[in-house]
């Protein structure tokens, strides 16, 4: 029998980590997109029963009392399809591809898709994102599910890494054959040392990391055809440049 190795050990509780802080992620997606939807078409039937029960309709033509309905019963039909239609943004995010399956992507979508993860997370209000990303870029050519993870876990590495500057940039160009995108934090940089190891499994500089966001990172855009970029500046922040092939 194969004795487990302290290193395979080390893999996989690193593995099992990131998995629960995963989890805990898509728990606080949950209750940020769906609670609010679900508050407010509880209230518009809420407010309406009570005002049926204190009698405040009592003396209300008939023909008026349908039409409150009719707009109350509207109202929760389209706070439920906000249910239903982010339920199945965030199972495609989370549900696993058994094979890379390409497709043509416009990667402007697939960054607001992270943003709004991100902000269901850790939130975002009191950071400043600056985008610059031309509305008429060409789309690329990559598996929807990779990008959107590349991007979640970019943008998320570069939240992490800010201070008192609490801003990040994110600017995207064509560039040969390829559209360029840079995430730009205004963090406290990486040190010349560490810059080395970044792309190593489990190498990590935070406290409860677990070393395999830029591992992953760099993997998913490799198997895609791209190519990743790592510049940074003690005291002035990091960049990360990603490149990707035009479909």
């Amino acid at each position: 029998m194969r004795r487990t190795s302290p290193i395979d050990v080390k893999r996989a509780e690193a593995l099992q980590r990131e998995k629960m802080a995963f989890l805990d992620m898509l728990a606080s997606a949950i209750n940020h997109e769906i609670a609010n939807p679900l508050s407010i078409a509880r209230g518009q039937c809420e407010a309406f029963v009570l005002g049926w029960k204190e009698g405040l309709y009592k003396d209300k033509p008939r023909d008026e009392l349908i039409a409150k309905s009719v707009l109350i019963m509207e109202r929760v039909i389209k706070e439920t399809d906000r249910i239903a239609d982010i339920t199945k943004r965030l199972t495609d995010f989370v549900k696993p591809g058994k094979a890379t399956k390409p497709q043509k992507i416009n990667v402007a979508d697939e960054i607001a898709e992270a943003l709004t993860f991100l902000n269901a997370e850790i939130g975002l209000s009191d950071i400043e994102i600056k985008k610059d990303i031309p509305p008429d870029l060409p789309f690329i050519t990559a598996d929807k599910k990779h990008i959107q993870q590349i991007f979640f876990n970019v943008i998320k590495n570069a939240v992490q890494a800010l201070k008192e500057r609490r801003a990040i940039e994110i600017i995207g160009k064509k560039e040969d054959s390829y559209l360029r995108f840079e995430i730009k934090d205004a963090g406290s940089g990486i040190r010349e040392g560490d810059m080395k190891k970044i792309f190593v499994p489990f190498f990590t500089t935070k406290t409860n990391g677990t070393g395999l966001g830029l591992f992953i990172v760099k993997q998913l855009t490799e198997i895609n055809k791209g190519r990743i970029e790592i510049k940074s500046k003690i005291g002035e922040g990091t960049s990360v440049i990603l490149y990707l092939p035009i479909a």
